[in-house]
C-alpha cells in the first residue's frame, strides 16, 4: 500500500479539519537565486516580513563526516498571496560561488531570526547549518518548528513521514525528483538543482502553514516541546563520548572465559544454538537451557555492543550516539564508490551502530534498605523494609563510558512511576491508599492476595510480577511463562488478582472501549494514538494488539 493510500484509511478526518488536497496539476514554480545583485534586497525583504519562512539543505550525502554543503534553499511570505522563493549556492563544480560565507551566515542568521522558521527532517537540515556555515543554532532555539513532526501528528501511525507524499496529499503539489544515484549533484545542472531545491523549501512552508495553526489548536503541549528540545537533542548527538577502553577489555575477556565455559557443556548436549532466546525462556525450568540463554546472551553482548565500541576506538573515531536510530546513517562510503555501487563501510559514519537507548542494563541484583522520605536519604541492611533492584558491577557496559571533566553519570528512576499513573487514572483503592500512605504496593497487593498471615518476600516478588505483567493486559499464559508456574496455578491466580482490582480493570476495559469505537486513544498531553487501521483488519493478532496498545499508550506515554 502506498503511503498516500494509507492516508485514506486514517481516521482523523473526523477529528481534525484535514482532508486530502486537489491535486494542482501543472504547477510551476518561480525562483531566484541570490547573488551579489539581489543580496541587500534580499535581505531587506527577510527583515521587513513577519511571516513564517521555510530553510531546505542540498548536500553530496547523507553522512555527516565527510558532506558538502551544495546549495540552500528558503521560501518567504511577502504576503497573504505571494511566496518569493531563493536558492543561494555553496558549492558546485559548473557555478561559480559569489557570495562570500559571511554573505552565507548573514542569509542563515536573518532567516532563523524569524519566529518561525519551517524545516522538514530539522535535525538533519540544522547540523549541517552548524557544522558547514560555522552558526550556532541555540542563538535561535525555539524558533524552529518541524513541519515532519506535523505531520507524524495528523498521523501519529507514520513515524517518519516523507516531504514530497506529504505534501502532495495536504497541498496538492506534485512531486519533484532528482536522480542523486545517477547524477553527481555538484556536476549536476545549476537550474534543475535550484528549481529541485527551491521546491523542497516551498512545499515546506505550505505545509507547515496548513498544518502548525490546526496542531497548535489540537496539540499545544506537543507542538510547544517539539521546539523546545531540537537544538538540545542535537548538542546531545553532536557531543563526544570517551570510552574506557582497558575496561572494555575487561568486559569483553569475562563475558568470553564465562561464555567458553557455558559453550563447552552446551555442545555436549547440542550441536548448536540455533533457537531464539524467546523461545529458550519459556522452556527455563531445563537446566541446560538456563545455560544456553545465558551463553546467547554473552555473544551478544561481545558483538553487538563491546565489538563496534572497540571497533571505534581502534579507528580512532569519536563516540556519537544517535536518538533515534533510522534517523541518521552510521556507515560512510568507501573512497572512489558511488552511483549505483556504492559501498558502505559500516560504523565508521559520524555516529556509533549503536542506538543509545539500546544499551544494555547491567545485571540486576537485589539489596534490601530502608528509606527515609523526607530526607531521600537511603539505609541498605538486612531485612530492610524495601528490597530494590541495583546494577552489578559485572559486565556493565555502562561503566565504559567515560563522564566529562568535572561531571559524573547519575542514573535516576522514579519509583513506580508506571504504577503511579495507572493508580491516577483509574482510581483503584489498593494502589491509591499505597501511594498516599507511602507503603509498599508490592506487599500490600501480595497480603491482600494471600493474606497477612501467609506473607513473605517470595509472594512480594510474585505479586509484582502480576503488577506489571496484567496491567499491560498479560493473562494467565503470561504468569505461567514470567512465574515459570502451572496453568493450574496460574488461572486461579490470574482470577484473584482481578477480584481484587475491579477499579482496575474497569478502568482498562473503559479504554479499551474507547479505542475501539473512536479508532485512536489520546494520551494526558493530547496526543493521540491511531489504531483504527489494526481493528479495521479483522485479525485477532491485531486486534489484541491494538488493545494492548491503547492502554500502554495512556500509561506509558505520560512517564519519562
Amino acid at each position: 500500500m502506498s503511503y498516500k493510500k494509507k492516508f485514506l484509511y486514517r481516521p482523523f478526518y473526523g477529528e481534525l479539519p484535514l482532508k486530502q488536497a486537489t491535486p494542482k496539476i501543472g504547477f510551476k514554480l518561480d525562483f531566484e537565486f541570490v547573488t551579489n545583485e539581489n543580496y541587500d534586497i534580499v535581505i531587506q525583504e527577510l527583515s521587513n516580513i513577519n511571516d513564517p519562512v521555510s530553510l531546505d539543505t542540498e548536500t553530496t550525502g547523507l553522512e555527516f563526516s565527510w558532506l558538502d554543503l551544495v546549495c540552500v534553499s528558503f521560501s518567504i511570505k511577502i504576503n497573504f498571496n505571494q511566496i518569493k522563493n531563493y536558492v543561494f549556492i555553496c558549492k558546485h563544480n559548473n557555478y561559480e560561488i559569489v557570495l562570500t560565507l559571511e554573505q552565507q551566515q548573514n542569509l542563515i542568521n536573518n532567516i532563523f531570526s524569524h519566529k518561525d522558521v519551517f524545516l522538514f527532517n530539522s535535525f538533519y537540515d540544522l547540523r549541517v547549518i552548524k557544522s558547514q556555515l560555522k552558526l550556532d543554532i541555540f542563538k535561535y532555539h525555539g524558533n524552529f518548528v518541524d513541519a515532519q513532526k506535523l505531520v507524524f501528528l495528523a498521523d501519529t501511525n507514520v513515524s517518519f513521514p516523507a516531504l514530497k507524499t506529504s505534501a502532495e496529499f495536504f497541498n496538492g503539489y506534485p512531486a519533484v525528483t532528482f536522480d542523486f544515484n545517477n547524477i553527481d549533484i555538484l556536476e549536476s545542472d545549476i537550474q534543475t538543482l535550484g528549481y529541485y531545491s527551491a521546491h523542497d523549501a516551498f512545499i515546506t512552508l505550505e505545509l507547515g502553514t496548513l498544518l502548525l495553526p490546526i496542531m497548535q489548536k489540537y496539540y499545544p503541549f506537543i507542538v510547544a516541546l517539539d521546539r523546545k528540545i531540537i537544538c538540545p537533542l542535537i548538542h546531545f548527538e553532536d557531543e563526544k563520548l570517551s570510552l574506557d577502553r582497558d575496561y572494555l577489555e575487561i568486559i569483553r575477556e569475562e563475558a568470553v572465559q564465562i561464555s567458553e565455559e557455558i559453550k563447552e557443556t552446551i555442545w555436549k548436549y547440542f550441536g548448536n544454538m540455533s533457537v531464539s532466546i524467546k523461545v529458550l525462556e519459556k522452556m527455563v525450568d531445563i537446566p541446560i537451557l538456563k545455560d544456553i540463554i545465558q551463553y546467547k546472551k554473552l555473544v551478544k553482548l561481545i558483538s553487538s555492543y563491546i565489538n563496534p565500541l572497540t571497533f571505534r576506538l581502534d579507528h580512532l573515531l569519536p563516540a556519537r550516539f544517535h536518538y533515534i536510530e533510522t534517523r541518521v546513517p552510521t556507515y560512510r562510503l568507501a573512497a572512489g564508490s558511488s552511483g549505483k555501487k556504492k559501498k558502505k563501510e559500516k560504523n565508521l559514519g559520524y555516529f556509533c551502530d549503536l542506538n543509545i537507548q539500546s544499551f544494555p542494563k547491567p545485571y540486576i541484583i537485589n539489596r534490601e534498605m530502608d528509606f527515609d522520605f523526607n530526607t531521600f536519604i537511603p539505609t541498605f541492611r538486612e531485612n530492610g523494609k524495601y528490597l530494590v533492584e541495583s546494577g552489578s558491577p559485572k559486565l556493565n557496559l555502562r561503566k565504559c563510558l567515560i563522564a566529562p571533566e568535572d561531571y559524573t553519570w547519575v542514573s535516576v528512576d522514579y519509583v513506580a512511576q508506571e504504577l503511579k499513573v495507572a493508580a491516577f487514572y483509574s482510581k483503584e483503592p489498593l494502589w491509591m491508599n499505597s501511594f498516599r500512605n507511602k507503603e509498599d504496593l508490592h506487599a500490600n497487593v501480595a497480603k491482600e492476595l494471600w493474606g497477612i498471615e501467609n506473607y513473605n518476600k517470595n509472594l512480594r516478588k510474585k505479586a509484582k510480577i502480576a503488577n506489571f505483567s496484567l496491567l499491560y493486559l498479560g493473562t494467565y499464559k503470561t504468569l505461567m511463562e514470567k512465574l515459570n508456574i502451572s496453568e493450574e496455578e496460574a488461572i486461579p491466580f490470574e482470577k484473584r488478582y482481578r477480584e481484587t482490582h475491579p477499579t482496575l480493570y474497569a478502568w482498562k476495559d473503559k479504554i479499551i472501549s474507547v479505542g475501539r469505537k473512536q479508532g485512536y486513544v489520546i494520551n494526558f498531553f493530547g496526543l493521540p494514538r491511531r489504531i483504527g487501521t489494526y481493528y479495521r483488519s479483522m485479525q485477532k493478532g491485531l486486534i489484541n494488539f491494538a488493545d494492548r496498545t491503547s492502554v500502554n499508550t495512556v500509561i506509558q506515554s505520560v512517564g519519562g
